[in-house]
This record gives C-alpha cells, sequence and structure tokens, in this order.
C-alpha cells in the first residue's frame, strides 16, 4: 500500500492561482482553559480544542441537493438568502446538527483546502454520519493556505494578531453582514441591546493594525449604541480614566472593553470605582506583560476598579462567532456554535471534560 500523501502536499495540489475567495466553517484551536455552556447541551471544559460547525457566513452559493450533482468545478450560484437565516433559527441538537452536516458536506466539495485534506486523511464523505466524526481542519491551515469555497469573494479579510516574525493567519469572509449578525445577536442574548450601553473600547496593538476582526466587531458595536461618547482608545488611558468617571448619559450603562493587558494599565494607573459599569477582557497580553491565567486577571481588575464580576469575551480571527461571559470563566454559546474537544495534533482523538 503506497503511504498517504502529507496534508500539506495534497491541499497545496488542490489549490490554483483562479481558486476563489471564500471562508472557513470548521477548525480545532487551543485557547485559553474556560467553559462553555451552548444551548440545551451539557457543559464542557474548552482547554483544548473549540469548533464552529454552523456558522452562517459560509453559504451564498448553491442549494445542497444541487452540490450532489453539480461537475466539480461548476461555478455555484446565489443561495436563496433564506439559507443564510439557517444559524439563526437553530433552536437545538436538532437543527445544529442537520446545518452542521449540511455545511461539512459542502466543504466536503467545494472547499478546495478541506478537500484535500479529507482526501490526505483517507476519509469518505459519505462514510461521515455525525457531527462528532467530522474532522477538525487544522488551524494551521489558515496560516498557510486560502480556505475559501469555490466560486465566493471576500468582502473582508481578517488576520490573526500574531508576534513580530511570525505568520499570520487570514480569514477570508464573503459575507461581512452576516458576521455583524452574529455578533450582535449573540451580545444582546446576554447583555440586552446594545443602544442600552456606552461602548468603551481599549484596544491598544489592535487599533494599530489592520483587518483586525475584534476592531471590526468593536466599532461596530459602537456605532449601533448611538452613544456620542462611544469610542475607541488607543493610548490615552488619562482621557479615558477621566471619561469613565462620568456617568453615561440616557440611563445608559458602560461597557469597558479591552484586551487584557491595556485594562491592566489602566487598573494600574488610576484604579477607581466604576458605578454601572461593565468591565470586559477580550484576552491577550500580546508580549506587553507576564502572562497570567484568566482568574488572577480578574482578581486584579476587581480589586483595581471595585466590581463584582468581570466579564470576557472569547473570538479568534478564524471562528465568525463569540462566546460571552458573565463571570468566572463560564461561556455561553450561541445556538449555532459548539464547542468540541480534540487531540491539538489528532483530528480524531476526543477528549472528556476536564481534560487539557
Amino acid at each position: 500500500m503506497s503511504p498517504s500523501p502529507s496534508v500539506k502536499e495534497t491541499v497545496s495540489e488542490a489549490e490554483s492561482p483562479n481558486t476563489s475567495r471564500l471562508l472557513k466553517v470548521m477548525l480545532g484551536s487551543t485557547g485559553n482553559s474556560s467553559v462553555f455552556r451552548h444551548a440545551g447541551s451539557t457543559t464542557a471544559s474548552a482547554s483544548s480544542a473549540a469548533v464552529n460547525l454552523a456558522h452562517g457566513s459560509l453559504l451564498r452559493s448553491i442549494a445542497l441537493q444541487r452540490y450532489a450533482t453539480a461537475p466539480r468545478m461548476t461555478r455555484p450560484s446565489t443561495l436563496p438568502a433564506s439559507f443564510l437565516e439557517r444559524p439563526f433559527a437553530v433552536r437545538g441538537d436538532q437543527d445544529f446538527n442537520a446545518l452542521a452536516m449540511d455545511l461539512f458536506h459542502l466543504h466536503a466539495e467545494r472547499n478546495p483546502v478541506y478537500r484535500a485534506y479529507l482526501q490526505a486523511l483517507r476519509r469518505d464523505p459519505e462514510a461521515i454520519r455525525t457531527v462528532e466524526d467530522i474532522p477538525f481542519l487544522p488551524i494551521g491551515l489558515f496560516r498557510t493556505h486560502r480556505v475559501l469555497l469555490e466560486g465566493l469573494e471576500a468582502q473582508l479579510r481578517f488576520t490573526s494578531s500574531g508576534t513580530t516574525g511570525t505568520v499570520t493567519s487570514t480569514h477570508h469572509v464573503p459575507f461581512p453582514e452576516v458576521y455583524e449578525r452574529s455578533f450582535r445577536t449573540s451580545f444582546e442574548a446576554v447583555y440586552g441591546p446594545v443602544e442600552g450601553y456606552r461602548v468603551l473600547a481599549l484596544l491598544p496593538a489592535y487599533l494599530e493594525r489592520p483587518d483586525s476582526s475584534l476592531v471590526y466587531m468593536a466599532e461596530r458595536l459602537i456605532q449601533a449604541s448611538g452613544d456620542p461618547e462611544s469610542g475607541t482608545w488607543l493610548h490615552d488611558l488619562d482621557g479615558l480614566a477621566e471619561l469613565l468617571q462620568r456617568p453615561a448619559t440616557g440611563g445608559r450603562r458602560t461597557l469597558l472593553l479591552g484586551v487584557t493587558f491595556a485594562l491592566l494599565d489602566l487598573a494600574e494607573h488610576h484604579p477607581m470605582p466604576l458605578r454601572n459599569t461593565l468591565v470586559m477582557e477580550t484576552g491577550g497580553m500580546k508580549g506587553r506583560r507576564p502572562e497570567l491565567v484568566r482568574a488572577e486577571v480578574h482578581t486584579l481588575l476587581k480589586e483595581a476598579f471595585q466590581v463584582d464580576a468581570v466579564h470576557s469575551e472569547y473570538g479568534m480571527t478564524e471562528l465568525l462567532s463569540q462566546a460571552w461571559s458573565t463571570g468566572a470563566g463560564v461561556f455561553q454559546c450561541p445556538p449555532w456554535m459548539r464547542v468540541m474537544l480534540r487531540e491539538p495534533n489528532d483530528p480524531f482523538a476526543r477528549l472528556g471534560p476536564g481534560r487539557t
């Protein structure tokens, strides 16, 4: 028996200069140790791999029934707009599993990178019967390949932050409006209408580079808030501290959204009691401070700002869904997002709760 080709060799052969733009659906990723809760399912520790299998930013292409019979290189036509509604209509396991399986078969057929990955693994898509059996695409392929459905054009390209000298991931997004609906719908499901907030986003490092999905989200939440004092902040901690001491107008609460190292800088230089304010960290030391576990970060911020809880946002460049935590590292996933545990270097080895 001849040896299987390497994943990178097979994926590279599947790509061509004419491959069109698109986006991803499923992947494994390493993240902070946290607890995620899905609607209608049990809690799982997500210290090793998180996968967003049923996100709706992927699909204005062609009715799935037509994919089964269309020639491989036929460019997809426009999908009915109602198909983009399916993720937001997920109400339980049955809806999620049906959508995830449809998306798996779509990408197995029309995503050159994922199709080649399955071929390298010698996995027959028709033999995949359940969501749990879907092979996760290694996140590293977003750094080395264009993970795109044939026939779609990217309207946005998000890149990961990385560090100096590292190769960053690129996520090609054909439907920005679906991403916007995703983060706003999931945010408001936990926190209520964004119009009820003055949004102050402290995002140094991210504001200093283009194509940040975090900045994109923050800027649109700021715009949607309608508060004239909402805005992004780079290095002016003195000005931000002065604004935080003034209550928001119109009965609004303040949402202080910030990367971890910047919030710690603010806490160190301007400790103050924050009233009617949600302090929300998005993670990330970016080499600016020694790494701390989330519990240590939250303790420092709670003491400095005299708040009962520190909230958290979990997101990735390669995902178009957020999970939100109202404290203690327990995250709430939207109905179209699920967390599954796999070994980082083995897309088939499942991990149980509590494993890292």
